[in-house]
């Protein structure tokens, strides 16, 4: 493998994978994954905990294809296995593109400007217009990226979780279970990261056929039930009937995006961090039509217990007290660009934020002064009571508090072969 000398130290060339500048290439590009390129790289973090492979022509499709990310992830998979000695649980991949529309916004932000469609250019001063153009010349305008954040699990080290589809991919590190893929560097931090990591486990439960009926019509999420977590469901006791079969709840079927809502307890027994004792009876709408985004129709509302779920799909093995509740996870950034301090700044922080043993609040470790632009991504996210509020308020949770204590988790340091 050739190593040589780009900006600094630490940024080597490597043999990277992808499609050789193709837009759209498939499944028959995997054996052209690591071919010398001198525009394929990756540079290690200051710290040590993260990589970032820059390989722009190879990412394309995940901008342009939404179709076919998988060969692109096998390569990356394989590229971290062949230069990394270390054994993590499962990879965080994070897309971090300069030329992307959410970028020019984030750039735009942070130089002091709102929303790119509210600046009055007409009512700039000569200096304002020159620090603008300074901040659009560091991106150029090219679409956000078409792939939206997701979780692919290639091997399961539980029985009586479900039977989710296991995806093809190479085996990597034995302890490896999969990756999540973050389409934003402010995923990483919103509860997007904590929904990702959650459909390792959940939601792929094979029954009670009235709960798979909520499940596999919203992709593995909780639908219309009382589960109430970060994989969907209405929050508990929000329930209302309206008459004649309408009701009305906070309810979201697919899923939080915002990083204040903590993993429910049927979530903790399926990731092992709960005894099945633990997890209530849960409320199941039937028949089910969506009247509004917190109004729906249904035929009748049912109970299953977790005595039916463990009847079904067997016991959770390994149970509560012999399963793991550490997690160790490896941080891979895709990007077009060699990170900047501020850069890998934001991912150190990321990290410090999501991995501390103990309840850290969002603005200790990201001031909101310090990152407008990022604190308008995750207030937005959080909806129109947290936009009402100062960003110093947002109740984001890292893992542990999400867990109530009961998980923690840590970014490894890499080592390389």
């Amino acid at each position: 493998m050739p190593f040589g000398r780009i900006a600094s130290g630490a940024l080597l060339y490597v043999a990277a994978c992808g499609c050789l500048g193709t837009v759209g290439c498939g499944a028959d590009i995997v054996d052209a994954c690591f071919l010398d390129s001198p525009e394929s790289s990756y540079q290690l973090a200051p710290g040590g905990r993260a990589v970032a492979f820059s390989d722009p022509a190879s990412y394309d499709h995940i901008v342009y294809r939404p179709d076919i990310p998988g060969p692109l992830f096998s390569c990356v998979l394989d590229e971290f296995t062949r230069l990394f000695k270390n054994q993590p649980d499962s990879l965080v991949i994070v897309f971090d593109f300069e030329g992307l529309g959410v970028t020019i916004e984030r750039a735009l932000q942070e130089a002091g400007f709102g929303r790119l469609a509210d600046i009055e250019f007409e009512e700039l001063t000569s200096e304002q217009l020159l620090a603008f153009a300074e901040a659009m010349k560091v991106i150029g305008r090219t679409p956000t990226p078409t792939v939206g954040s997701f979780t692919w699990t290639f091997r399961r080290f539980e029985a009586g979780v479900g039977q989710g589809l296991l995806q093809p991919f190479p085996a990597g590190p034995p302890t490896l279970r999969g990756f999540l893929f973050l389409a934003r560097r402010e995923h990483l931090v919103g509860g997007v990261f904590l929904h990702e990591f959650g459909h390792h486990w959940g939601a792929r439960l094979i029954a009670p056929p009235v709960f798979a009926a909520q499940t596999v019509p919203t992709l593995n999420h909780w639908g219309y039930s009382s589960v109430g977590g970060v994989l969907g469901g209405w929050r508990p006791g929000s329930l209302v009937s309206t008459g004649e079969g309408v009701y009305e709840a906070d309810v979201a079927p697919r899923g939080r995006a915002s990083g204040k809502w903590p993993y429910a307890p049927l979530e903790l027994y399926l990731m092992g961090l709960a005894g099945p004792e633990e997890v209530p009876p849960i409320e199941v709408a039937v028949g089910v039509k969506r009247l509004r985004s917190d109004i729906f129709s249904a035929s009748a509302i049912e109970t299953v217990t977790i005595e039916q779920i463990i009847e079904t799909n067997g016991p959770r093995l390994p149970a509560v007290e012999d399963s793991p509740k550490h997690f160790k996870l490896a941080l891979v950034v895709l990007t077009d660009h060699e990170l900047s301090d501020a850069d890998w700044n934001f991912y150190e922080r990321a990290m410090d934020f999501l991995a501390a043993p103990e309840e850290r609040l969002l603005d200790e470790a990201f001031p909101a002064e310090l990152y407008p632009a990022h604190f308008r991504a995750w207030t937005g996210s959080a909806g129109d009571e947290a936009a009402e509020n100062n960003a110093n308020d947002l109740p984001f949770l890292n893992f542990y508090t999400a867990t109530g204590g009961r998980g923690t988790m840590e970014f490894v340091t890499l080592v390389p072969k």
